[in-house]
């Protein structure tokens, strides 16, 4: 059984002495406990030891060998470190605190070296780390003898201990147990102690394990029995079943009938008067904990990010949890308007159809609320279950009677981006977020065809967007501007604007409005009363003021609920609001006009928000005077309310940094900053011929770089070409890092190869922007990027030509590196002034690609197999490198990879020429003058060994040269039955793709090794000329 699922925590203390060579049994033992705690780990600092599903605390020691304190938390489990180090040398402490049970333990765990001197104080020091009150475990090897704990002898350790415990109120447990054990002198001693706090004494059990595991100390079980709050009920994996499969019936069947039950059990009761309604929501409520949700079956919640550990500060959570639950009392939850009007479309049931939009609007991953199930269990209902559900809904709906357990909430608080606070999520019943979705449907659609809402709203509106409320603004702007008139701009911050809605003026509003009782019913239900439970402290909060927080409804009550606090505005004023974030602002040749309109404006707009309860921060609120006539921030100034609030430099709005002036200059540096961050995981994922496949690291930049740079991209897109280079060099920098090109690339290869649009394209329409971007890189070829653009690029193809090989990252670069035509070859690295001379050390004038593949007389030896791969593929003589990489042709390309490779010339060469080539007027002559292959001395050397040396490898050169002259018909001959087999590239593919990933030190390279079959027989090309006249021509 999963250690999780019970109502106890266990807990394993073991002195491993090494931990290292035992790390099969605790493994094993990890299986089942929830706490493990070793001493004498005998651990280095830097030496990683995990444990599959846990989180680990660490205390090496550093002065001396041995010792050290390890502690294992399993994943579940909130845990943070406590401050109980211990001043003394000898002594280790190391101490953490469990935050999701109850009570909240505290854990200390203590290794004390034998024969040290420890004084009365120091003993007394060490056990008074605990709290008052507070739930504290103490476990330790404390090398400590006396009679009261099964020892047979007492010693001035154990005194003292014995005092100590005692002084700080604690009781001992495992006093009978022998947990020491000296199998040489057949003698047993406990010095392995569990001491507790006196409140938890009685829930705290222990047990001793017979086996050793290797160690002379017994290891330790200590059970707690508490309870692990804020349980979430295990769901079932239905990923696995079929949607309407029979097992996935029977596994749903229990969940369904026991939902349904309860659930009927609610329409049933009526409630006339408030008393009532209470208790039949208090029978419903023990009705669905007694048939859903046993203690039995839950495990509780796991907050992501370390939320309520020690990152957080507990201060800033109590603070959160005060914003989100403010004071406020408690309505009637019966008190209805009394004009609310008969509205047949609302109040009309909801239909299959409705039902099934709703739920294929849901996400299967959205986190499920406390009873534990999830939009993919729900979606993966048998028909019948889904229309039930259906019928219970609409019961609900008609009758207004509501689950209990659909106020409850589960808020994690994490941190915000800017540091400034902590943002709350709340977790609730997808049962409640599907029902909502249904009523949020109907309203929206009935507010939006009565134009509840104004024009200037754009949130979580159908057909209106950020962008468009950005472009609302900036076309202005510009417009503005380009007359020579300015605008003045106000951004406005509505302090604590959701959570101080006041719920009675707001269902007062939607019956004005002709909202009938069935929503506002649901409304009331859902924002009348909140239970926020968080892991504070197992703190369970009240909330009868505002909407709810993550509700699916709340946006919408929201806007609805501020919509005519822009009402008698003056005329010329204009406004961008998107929920709670408002811009507002005038347009005026005249500053003084325009700033005062402004602040009429906004003394209108605080007017209506003080009527609704809600209030403008001035402390937030900023200015910005934007125009072109070279007036500085800070020489103009608006008053909001007693507060006097210059014009600024800038200010983020919707993600978009709008400055005085429009160039969005700050906007482009953060952009920059935020890509330059997130390029880093892409340069430690690759190397130029090692790391990641080049369409994952595509992928990546078009998540974590290129979304940035999309975002409102014609909105911010600055007119000034040095701002535009900069953001084009971001993405022309991640290209090169995924693709392996080489710095000096042309950037139209790099978009045309990748199918990637030009940033500076990004103002016309999405749809035609690839088109007009691969456009200007064709015409951008006809001088930059001839080679490629004539022989590779492929209109009609929207992916690379990588895109679902399973193919070596350094055999992509290779081949991105040949079609571009930036190789490191002395041709192509002469054009870019990088080497002095363009020749070969063959004694050609050009070391190009084709030179080197099939004539340069230096790589004979790496030519064999190649060409006898090439002839078994069925390509004949005469060959160029174009015309293999230019589909490409994969198994082909394998084989000129693997010739580079060997031949050593992936990598670029710098302007001095490598150790030991001939200079220009040494270039080497032919051996024979009919272009066979060609042997060649360096420079006299100066010592006279390396010159012998020297002479002798030549003579050896020549011999070898006579002795493959005189075979070269027999290997002819061989050639010639080699004959015509050619893989299909489907074969090829799942040939490499059997390879072998071999990691290379601590910098993560990797390198690949293939177990394709080596042909033993070679054929030896005396003559390039004669082998291509005659074995081309017979293969042909």
């Amino acid at each position: 059984m999963d250690p999780l699922s019970s109502s106890s925590l266990k807990i394993l203390f073991w002195n491993s002495r090494s931990i290292q060579s035992k790390l099969l049994e605790l493994r094993k033992e990890a299986l089942g406990c929830d706490i493990i705690a070793c001493v004498e780990t005998w651990l280095k600092p830097g030496t990683r030891l995990e444990l599959p599903g846990f989180h680990s605390y660490r205390c090496d020691r550093v002065s001396r060998r041995c010792g050290g304190v390890a502690i294992w938390v399993r994943n579940s489990l909130v845990s943070a470190k406590l401050n109980a180090k211990s001043t003394h040398d000898s002594v280790e402490s190391y101490g953490i605190r469990i935050l999701n049970t109850t009570p909240a333990l505290d854990i200390i765990v203590i290794y004390r070296s034998p024969d040290t001197p420890f004084v009365q104080e120091e003993w007394n020091r060490l056990l008074n780390v605990a709290e008052p009150n507070h739930a504290t475990i103490f476990m330790g090897d404390f090398n400590a003898h006396h009679t009261s704990w099964n020892c047979e002898y007492c010693d001035g350790s154990g005194l003292r201990l014995e005092s100590a415990y005692k002084l700080n109120s604690l009781f001992l447990h495992n006093f009978g147990t022998s947990t020491f054990v000296d199998l040489r002198r057949n003698y047993a001693s406990n010095l392995d102690l569990v001491f507790s706090s006196q409140n938890i004494k009685d829930i705290v059990s222990t047990s001793t394990n017979e086996d050793l595991w290797g160690s002379d100390h017994r290891p330790v079980f200590v059970n707690i029995t508490l309870r692990k709050h804020l349980h979430i009920k295990k769901g079932t994996k239905f990923t696995q079943f079929a949607p309407t499969g029979l097992k996935s019936d029977y596994l749903l069947k229990t969940d369904m009938r026991s939902f349904c039950a309860a659930t009927m059990t609610v329409l049933m009761l009526t409630a006339s008067t408030t008393d009532s309604w209470r208790q039949s929501q208090r029978s419903y409520a023990s009705t669905h904990r007694s048939q859903i949700a046993s203690p039995e079956e839950n495990t509780p919640i796991q907050p992501h990010g370390n939320a309520t550990t020690d990152s957080l500060k507990r201060n800033d959570a109590s603070q959160a949890l005060d914003k989100l639950c403010p004071p406020w009392t408690e309505t009637n939850p019966d008190e209805m308007p009394e004009e609310a009007p008969d509205n047949p479309f609302l109040d009309e049931l909801f239909s299959f159809h409705e039902f099934n939009a709703a739920l294929a609007d849901k996400r299967d991953s959205s986190a499920p609320g406390m009873d534990g199930i999830g939009f993919d269990a729900i979606k993966k209902l048998s028909l019948k279950y889904k229309l039930l559900l259906l019928d219970i809904y609409n019961e609900m709906y008609s009758r207004a009677t509501f689950p209990d357990s659909w106020r409850e909430a589960f808020v994690i608080f994490i941190s915000k981006a800017s540091g400034s606070g902590l943002r709350p999520i709340s977790l609730t019943s997808c049962f409640c977020k599907l029902f909502e979705t249904l009523v949020r449907n109907k309203l929206q659609w009935w507010a939006e065809t009565h134009n509840w809402l104004p024009r200037s709203q754009h949130g979580f509106r159908k057909g209106f967007s950020c962008s468009d409320n950005l472009s609302g603004l900036l076309l202005r702007a510009e417009e503005a501007l380009s007359t020579g008139r300015e605008v003045s701009t106000a951004f406005l911050d509505v302090e604590g604007a959701f959570d101080n809605v006041n719920i009675d003026i707001l269902i007062d509003s939607l019956a004005r409005l002709g909202c009938s009782s069935c929503p506002l019913k649901f409304i009331k239900f859902i924002t009348h009363e909140r239970i926020i439970h968080t892991t504070n402290n197992d703190t369970t909060r009240r909330s009868y003021k505002g909407v709810p927080q993550g509700s699916v409804l709340s946006p919408l009550l929201y806007s609805i609920y501020v919509a005519s606090i822009i009402k008698d505005l003056p005329a010329r004023v204009y406004v961008s609001q998107f929920a709670d974030d408002l811009a507002v602002y005038t347009i005026s040749g005249d500053s003084t006009c325009s700033i005062s309109t402004l602040e009429d404006s906004v003394k209108i707009i605080d007017h209506n928000l003080n009527k609704l309860g809600l209030n403008i921060a001035p402390h937030k609120t900023k200015f910005i005077h934007i125009n072109n006539k070279k007036i500085e921030p800070g020489s103009k100034a608006i008053r909001v309310r007693d507060s006097t609030i210059k014009s600024g430099n800038n200010y983020k709005f919707l993600g978009i940094t709008f400055d005085y002036e429009l160039s969005f200059k700050a906007h482009v540096n953060h952009i920059h900053t935020r890509c330059s961050s997130a390029m880093n995981m892409i340069r430690f994922l690759r190397g130029t011929w090692w790391g990641s496949h080049p369409e994952t690291l595509t992928t990546m930049y078009k998540c974590y770089i290129h979304s940035i740079l999309d975002y409102a991209c014609y909105i911010y897109f600055p007119s000034i070409s040095t701002l535009q280079l900069k953001l084009e060099r971001i993405q022309y920098a991640a290209i090169r890092l995924c693709l392996g090109y080489r710095q000096s690339t042309p950037t139209n290869i790099l978009l045309a190869e990748t199918k990637l649009p030009s940033l500076h394209l990004a103002e016309s329409f999405r749809r035609d922007c690839f088109t007009t971007s691969i456009t200007k890189c064709e015409a951008d070829g006809l001088h930059k990027g001839k080679i490629y653009f004539n022989l590779f690029h492929r209109h009609n193809k929207s992916t690379p030509w990588f895109t679902g090989k399973n193919l070596p990252r350094s055999m992509i670069v290779t081949i991105n590196r040949i079609r571009s035509n930036h190789h490191s070859l002395a041709e192509s690295l002469h054009r870019k002034n990088i080497t002095d001379d363009p020749g070969c050390a063959c004694g050609s004038e050009e070391e190009s690609l084709n030179h080197v593949l099939w004539n340069c007389g230096r790589y004979e030896r790496q030519r064999r197999p190649l060409w006898k791969e090439l002839a078994r593929l069925g390509l004949s003589a005469p060959l160029n490198a174009e015309s293999i990489v230019a589909k490409p042709n994969l198994p082909a390309c394998l084989a000129l990879h693997r010739f580079l490779q060997n031949c050593n010339l992936q990598r670029a060469r710098g302007r001095t020429r490598r150790r030991g080539w001939p200079t220009a007027t040494t270039r080497p002559q032919s051996v024979d003058g009919v272009g066979s292959l060609v042997a060649w001395t360096r420079e006299p050397p100066a010592d006279a060994k390396d010159a012998l040396r020297a002479h002798k490898r030549v003579e050896r050169r020549q011999r070898s040269l006579q002795r493959n002259r005189l075979v070269f018909q027999k290997n002819l001959a061989l050639a010639l039955t080699i004959g015509k087999d050619p893989d299909s590239e489907m074969t090829f593919l799942s040939s490499i793709g059997d390879r072998q990933l071999q990691r290379k030190g601590d910098r993560k390279r990797w390198s690949y090794s293939y177990s394709a079959d080596q042909q033993r027989e070679s054929v030896f090309v005396g003559d390039i000329a004669t082998y291509t006249n005659h074995v081309g021509g017979l293969i042909r």
